[in-house]
């Protein structure tokens, strides 16, 4: 994504119909570990880059 130029809508992070994760995200967040963890580029972090 750029910064200030991309739309951010609920396909951003979810499926439209099913996927192999909860809820439909397109992440595993249960591998996730917010400030850390193996896998600090998953979930919100794959957008979010500069909030880390």
């Amino acid at each position: 994504m750029t910064p200030g130029s991309d739309a951010v809508m609920c396909l951003s992070c979810h499926y439209a119909h099913a996927g192999p994760y909860p809820d439909m995200l397109r992440w595993d967040y249960r591998t996730c570990v917010a400030g850390g963890g193996e896998n600090p580029k998953c979930g919100c972090f794959v957008c979010h880059t500069t909030k880390d």
